[in-house]
């Protein structure tokens, strides 16, 4: 019997129908016993169906940029022909998708999930296209690794103005006292803490 588990992490299509997620690709999550049919099935990372496996075809799964993932069947190493040699322009490893950076024009350069689009010094792109708007911080190339970055994007920066806390950890990062990482990591943390407790007093004066 093919051994369906090399598929976790892959993305798959079915016939003419779309997942339970809507999408008309999904990523699967796990192999599981169908609980009717008593076949392999698939589980998913979008949502809580299962799929037997043998209605599924792995797909390429490459993210283009502005248009969505590849549906090009996939070859042996997960990616169909026309993207099964993308690497990423930053680091040399196997890339996952386009950039999606966008000016003038879409950026679209070949990038791993760990790399992404420089942020120059006013906070944006740079200005895609036919002329820059702001200068790159020194020493740093179009795109580089998350944990490269020296600036933080112009929409994080902005909330300086509606929450201390992000003066406090923006300020540390500046100083050098905390790395880029660590206070994305904690601003993301914050608004997610947020947003928790406002749905939560939303709820509770909704059932008030």
């Amino acid at each position: 019997m093919e051994d369906y588990t090399k598929n976790i992490g892959k993305c798959v299509k079915k016939d003419s129908k779309p997942f339970k997620s809507g999408r008309k690709i999904n990523t699967v999550k796990d192999v599981i016993e169908h609980p009717i049919l008593f076949v392999p099935a698939y589980t998913f990372k979008e949502d809580d169906s299962y799929v037997e496996c043998r209605r599924c075809v792995v797909v390429c799964g490459y993210d283009i940029a502005w248009v969505g993932k590849c549906t090009e069947p996939a070859g042996e190493n997960g990616r169909c022909e026309n993207h099964s040699k993308a690497i990423c322009c930053s680091c040399g490893k196997p890339a996952t998708h386009q950039c999606s950076e966008t000016g003038q024009l879409v950026c679209g350069a070949d990038l791993c999930d760990d790399c992404e689009h420089t942020t120059y010094e006013n906070g944006c792109n740079g200005g895609i296209g036919f002329f820059a708007i702001s200068k790159r911080p020194e020493g740093m190339r179009e795109h580089c690794k998350k944990a490269d970055q020296k600036v933080f994007p112009w929409y994080v920066t902005s909330m300086r103005k509606d929450y201390p806390y992000f003066v406090e950890v923006l300020d540390k990062f500046e100083k050098g006292e905390l790395t880029y990482l660590e206070a994305d990591k904690l601003l993301n943390d914050f608004i997610v803490e947020k947003n928790r407790i406002e749905e939560e007093l939303e709820k509770a004066k909704n059932n008030g």
